[in-house]
């Protein structure tokens, strides 16, 4: 059954009563708002074309992509959890692709020269993670990193120090899967 979008735009029909961009872009209204008393009605339609214009789409790409229905119902996180579904849906798509994830972990002082790490991706890979590289940049100009175990929810790795001990090292990481 297809994904329900609820969400449409307003005012955009061929003759519809709205400013063209030239007008509604140098309006003072558009910036400042209205005063006390009665509101152009063009004018209001411009805006509200505007901005249901930007929700709708967004809501038609929810109802696309997502699984959940995109209900008006008036509630911000309901809209959320269906535009939610549709990126995670078209992720879980590009499962065959190959993907990239990097970041950096701060390890801090370390009274021993070795340390064993885990780095969980924020989100797993779909199928796999094929490859990390890593790198230390710090204050330990001999450290080393050495990737020990590969998985799709992440990695292990040790750092190692030369020198003395471990001291506000920071890895940084880049990994590639699928």
């Amino acid at each position: 059954m297809p994904v329900v979008n609820q969400y449409l735009a307003f005012g955009t029909a061929n003759g519809a009563n709205t400013y063209p961009f030239a007008t509604y872009n140098t309006s003072p209204e558009r910036s400042n708002g209205y005063v006390a008393g009665t509101a152009d009605a063009q004018h209001v339609n411009t805006a509200l074309r505007q901005c249901s214009v930007g929700v709708a789409g967004v809501a038609k790409f929810s109802s696309d992509y997502g699984t959940i229905n995109v209900n008006d119902d008036g509630s911000p996180a309901t809209f959320a959890a269906a535009l939610k579904s549709a990126l995670d849906a078209l992720y879980a798509s590009t499962s065959s692709a190959v993907m990239t994830k990097l970041g950096n972990l701060f390890v801090g002082d370390y009274t021993s020269i070795s340390a064993t790490m885990t780095v969980t991706f924020p989100v797993p890979f779909p199928t796999a993670c094929t490859q990390v590289f890593c790198q230390v940049k710090g204050t330990s100009a001999s450290s080393v990193c050495c990737v020990q175990s590969i998985s799709a929810t992440g990695f292990t790795f040790n750092l190692r120090e030369m020198g003395s001990d471990l001291q506000n090292d920071t890895v940084q990481w880049v990994a590639y899967g699928n």
